[in-house]
């Protein structure tokens, strides 16, 4: 039990730490977790440069995340982090391998009934990214008309 209580603690520290402005602290949380997302997205998608646009995408929104105080739980911050690749990896074997629930759970390593929650949650982060690209794709456009 207390194992488990002093990893929370330091990632309680590294998020006060980040949000408070240290950006000492975000390469330290990079450190911490950033071969174990690396690696959890190479075994699904079995390509380097795919493990990496994951590693790189995760760690963007972990860091939105904590900046915006929108982390439920600095104790839980290794759920959250990780849990973010399996997010990707579950639309995709969802919607391009139409795999059934069932089978889509265990290979993600969660219990059937949240795939329709993590579904969910993963679409509506996909729908913020997208609608926040449109917006920047509009904002470039008027930029370069304005020159």
């Amino acid at each position: 039990m207390m194992e488990e209580q002093v990893p929370a603690a330091a990632d309680v520290e590294l998020v006060a730490s980040i949000q408070s402005g240290h950006s000492g602290a975000e390469a330290a949380l990079y450190e911490k977790y950033a071969a174990r997302v690396y690696y959890l997205a190479l075994r699904e998608s079995r390509l380097p440069h795919d493990a990496e646009d994951v590693r790189a995408e995760t760690f963007l929104r972990v860091f939105q995340a904590i900046r915006g105080n929108h982390l439920r739980s600095a104790a839980s911050l290794g759920a959250f982090i990780l849990g973010k690749p399996r997010e990707r990896d579950l639309l995709r074997l969802h919607y391009y391998e139409e795999l059934p629930t069932q089978e889509i759970a265990r290979r993600v390593g969660i219990a059937p009934e949240r795939v329709r929650l993590v579904k969910s949650r993963a679409l509506k982060h996909f729908r913020e990214v997208y609608k926040r690209l449109g917006q920047a794709t509009a904002l470039k456009k008027l930029d370069t008309k304005g020159r």
